[in-house]
């Protein structure tokens, strides 16, 4: 005689569960590993999302009682989860972005893109007579 009834996880065991996974995954952000404050910058790096989560979940619920009620862990940690996810991107996206700006920066002059010159300081060139200030005041000066 086998029963098959499924017994709900806890509460306490389930927000145990996903604080402890979030622990573990803020240990991935760099900022950990090269900060003079590594315990301050690691406990950061969980709550604030897990904090920023709540108070989104909060506005949730003060606008859509019966809704926040149904979606109440499950939604809550899901927003946290991406939260995090995010900031603990952060650092490995903007070390790729600097490293897509310095392969292109290698790039053949042929294939970078001309940038326009700058207002401040005009560079004369022999080739260009735009470039030279004086350009043009001698016809002016004729008429």
């Amino acid at each position: 005689m086998g029963t098959s009834a499924k017994t709900a996880t806890p509460a306490p065991l389930l927000f145990g569960r996903h604080i402890v996974g979030m622990m573990i995954l803020a240990l991935a952000s760099p900022y950990i590993w090269y900060d003079s404050q590594p315990v301050m910058t690691w406990t950061m790096t969980w709550i604030v999302p897990a904090g920023m989560a709540l108070a989104a979940f909060g506005l949730f619920a003060l606008f859509f009682t019966n809704r926040a009620k149904a979606a109440w862990p499950g939604r809550f940690f899901m927003l946290a989860w991406v939260l995090l996810g995010l900031v603990v991107a952060a650092p490995y996206l903007e070390t790729f972005n600097k490293k897509q700006a310095q392969q292109e920066v290698g790039r053949p002059a042929a294939l970078q893109p001309v940038a326009p010159p700058s207002q401040s300081s005009p560079a004369v060139s022999p080739n260009n007579p735009f470039s030279d200030p004086n350009y043009g005041k001698e016809l002016l000066q004729k008429q």
